[in-house]
């Protein structure tokens, strides 16, 4: 397109026609600047959430590592000071000494021999064994050492009612126990028990030794930074034996009811919850006692690092996105500069107008190019689509009837058409039921145009005239030069058409064929029998080709009873449409009365409709009108002496009842319906009851039951719904101590504060204040808990 005078297109736009305004950066330049935007932007932020992740991830996978090796080297330090005491006493106890001792009743005379056993107990105390106390039992010599002296051992059991003497057949065990004397003053709370059947190699033990370690003795194998964060050993009964580090009693509780679950875990660290914060839990199970040993990290804590690479990657990818701003904005500039020149060149050559409606570049260049082919197009269908259009008009008048033969021979040779009309048949083309197909009723006028190209490929164009489409029907005039086996012939076309479609476009189609004829004159003939046979297919099944000679001789031709306006008026009448039912039956009538001007034939049409009328009141609305009643409706049918008063007489006495018995049947049902979804109300309100669910018990669409409940209840299902649910958190609000949140679990509410703001809205007061005013019989903890929930 130049920008000369002479080339510039004047004719681009029509005369009257706005002239589209473009800028020279408009719609499409925001476009592009946009795209290429989120082009250079997205794999940044991409990146960056992606790297930001993946450190994060490695941060706390090296934190969560680190604290499992310290919480190894805690088990180690622990189990160390376990196996020490435990090697000092299995080789103290079994000396020769504890083994001669332990038959002796060490009498006053035998001094010299507790003397030995009493020194060396005290040297089994020392600081590297962590002992506190040693005690001694011997059943067969009747006595107990202890850090006290000699006591006899009956003597000592009456006067310690309470204490209790491990027995005899016990294996050698670690134990807890929180009830040390003695050990609370040092600062501990705890100690641990180490417990022994002597002699240590006899089958049978006669005697038993227990050493005692503070639990506060661990802290000393603890490192500094355990020292700090929380740090549990529970034994394998899932009790506490020491803690240390900054703990809370929120924790100490979570901790302590995931203490007995560890057995046999798998050694993962796990998230825990205490009050409103989360840690992570490192632990470790040991093989050697069956101990738990417990570590927790807040994430606060272990995300500290990651926010550093997070606050990093953050300023990484603002600089990045702020370059590839830059980047994007000259690169559109210069992507889009083509495209401004020849918008440029384009306004440049149109004529001065008003201003229309502003688009984008692309598609004002898009149009300019379209009204050029327009142009084009319209100047080559004026010099060779005159002739196609003549032809389609002079086939609709040959089907239509109206022309001479002499005439039809003479336009025949005009347009170029097989003049050959001595033999033919007419075949006419619909398309079947489309539901079951990839298309919609409203394809189906571009499917008959698609059906009229096809036929015009699979017929020779020497044995027929030109395809025609006549409203919804395809027709075509097959012609041959012999009569034998014309009607054959066609109706292997007629098959032949029926498997294209069905191969090309998978739809089925209904093919009706005429019989013979001879000479253009029968063609509109021709074409009522061909269009008889389709209208007629459904005596015939499912077959997809009728041809009008299996219809029998004495079939009329032309039926002119309105059966489509009859369709039309039962289908009005079943939808309850009264008005709409009226106006049908008088336009009915009227075409009746039309279509048989003589008084018999007009009088057997109003029977056929009256009979027509009580078949569809017999059938959906179960026997509206007896056997008697309507013979004596036909009697006063043919009773009639005006012809106007036959459509007041079919309001009144026919379509009008019926229409009343179906509007009282509809209630009934209606109000069952209502009835039965209040029922499932009632039944399941605390489930996740929904009116799509209700609808589909019932066999019904979801909008079609919530309008049979609207009407008969007065309020949508829904209002409904949330109504019983009050009521029924009123009741258990009077009549239950159940929590707040407990009712709002079990009413569907998805938090209790939904619950409480919605029962505010209703009652004016909040469910705890509402509770409080029933009565004072409340348990007050109940009370306490319930204010609680909603001060939260």
């Amino acid at each position: 397109m130049g920008s000369g005078s002479a080339n510039r297109p004047h004719r681009l736009i029509k005369k009257g026609e706005p002239v589209l305004r473009v800028k020279q950066k408009g719609r499409y330049y925001l476009k592009l600047l946009l795209f290429c935007f989120i082009l250079a932007s997205l794999p940044v932020l991409l990146l960056g959430i992606i790297s930001y992740g993946k450190s994060a991830q490695v941060v706390r996978m090296k934190v969560s590592e680190q604290k499992a090796l310290n919480l190894r080297q805690t088990q180690l330090g622990v189990e160390e000071t376990l196996k020490v005491a435990d090697q000092a006493m299995s080789h103290f106890f079994s000396s020769r000494l504890m083994t001669s001792v332990l038959t002796e009743p060490l009498r006053p005379d035998q001094f010299q021999l507790y003397n030995q056993v009493r020194t060396e107990l005290t040297n089994l105390q020392r600081l590297d064994t962590g002992i506190e106390e040693v005690r001694v039992w011997s059943v067969t010599g009747n006595w107990m050492i202890t850090n006290e002296g000699l006591s006899r051992l009956d003597a000592w059991t009456q006067s310690h009612p309470e204490a209790r003497i491990p027995e005899l057949a016990e294996v050698t065990v670690h134990r807890a126990s929180r009830e040390a004397p003695g050990v609370e003053d040092r600062g501990c709370s705890s100690y641990l028990l180490l417990q022994k059947g002597l002699p240590l190699t006899a089958y049978s033990s006669i005697g038993m030794a227990t050493v005692k370690i503070p639990a506060c003795r661990l802290n000393e194998v603890f490192t500094a930074e355990e020292q700090k964060e929380p740090l549990y050993v529970f034994d394998d009964q899932g009790e506490l034996i020491v803690q240390s580090g900054n703990t809370n009693p929120q924790l100490d509780l979570a901790v302590g009811q995931s203490a007995a679950a560890l057995a046999g875990g798998d050694g993962k660290p796990f998230v825990l919850k205490a009050g409103k914060e989360e840690f992570t839990v490192n632990y470790l199970v040991s093989d050697y006692n069956g101990w738990a040993y417990l570590s927790a990290v807040s994430l606060n804590e272990l995300n500290r690092n990651s926010r550093e690479i997070g606050w990093f990657t953050f300023y990484i990818c603002v600089g990045l996105l702020l370059l590839f701003i830059l980047l994007a904005y000259m690169g559109s500039r210069k992507l889009y500069r083509p495209i401004g020149n020849i918008v440029k060149q384009v306004l440049a050559g149109q004529t001065s107008a008003g201003s229309g409606e502003s688009k984008d570049e692309l598609a004002f260049i898009g149009q300019q190019v379209h009204v050029l082919f327009d142009a084009k197009k319209s100047l080559e269908d004026r010099l060779s689509g005159q002739g196609e259009l003549l032809r389609s008009f002079f086939m609709i008048r040959l089907f239509l009837g109206g022309l001479k033969e002499e005439e039809v021979s003479g336009r025949l040779h005009e347009y170029g058409l097989n003049a050959n009309l001595r033999n033919f048949c007419v075949v006419a083309v619909q398309t079947g039921n489309l539901e079951e197909t990839r298309f919609s009723e409203k394809d189906r006028d571009l499917l008959l145009f698609a059906v009229n190209n096809i036929i015009g490929e699979l017929v020779p164009a020497d044995r027929r005239l030109e395809p025609t489409v006549l409203g919804r029907t395809q027709l075509t005039v097959i012609t041959s030069s012999y009569a034998d086996n014309l009607e054959e012939e066609v109706y292997r076309i007629a098959k032949r058409i029926v498997e294209t479609h069905a191969e090309l476009l998978e739809l089925p189609v209904a093919v009706g064929i005429s019989l013979a004829h001879s000479g253009a004159s029968l063609i509109p003939q021709a074409h009522d029998e061909a269009v008889e046979a389709l209208q007629r297919r459904a005596a015939f099944g499912s077959q997809p080709i009728i041809r009008f000679a299996d219809l029998g001789e004495s079939h009329a031709l032309h039926d002119r009873y309105p059966r489509k306006l009859q369709e039309e008026l039962f289908q009005s009448i079943k939808l309850l449409e009264r008005e709409q039912s009226k106006v049908l039956a008088l336009t009915l009538l009227e075409q009746i009365r039309e279509a048989y001007p003589v008084l018999y034939d007009r009088q057997f049409q109003y029977v056929r409709l009256l009979v027509n009328l009580l078949a569809l009141a017999n059938s959906i609305a179960r026997q509206a009108v007896p056997p008697e009643q309507q013979q004596l409706l036909i009697d006063q049918l043919f009773a009639l002496d005006k012809e106007e008063a036959a459509a007041v007489w079919f309001m009144e006495k026919v379509i009008g009842p019926l229409l009343d018995r179906l509007e009282e049947q509809s209630e009934v049902r209606h109000m069952a319906i209502a009835k039965e979804m209040v029922r499932m109300v009632h039944e399941e309100y605390d489930t996740d009851l929904t009116l799509d669910i209700c609808a589909d018990r019932l066999h019904y669409q979801g909008g079609y039951a919530g309008t049979i409940f609207r009407n008969c209840m007065g309020m949508t299902f829904a209002a409904y719904l949330a109504r019983h649910r009050h009521q029924v958190a009123l009741r258990w609000l009077k009549e239950t101590d159940m929590p707040v949140k407990d009712i709002a679990a079990r009413l569907q509410y998805n938090n209790p504060q939904n619950f409480i703001r919605s029962f505010r809205k209703l009652e004016g007061l909040t469910p705890g204040k509402y509770r409080d005013m029933q009565g004072e019989n409340m348990d007050p903890a109940a009370q306490q808990a319930a204010d609680g929930e909603e001060e939260a």
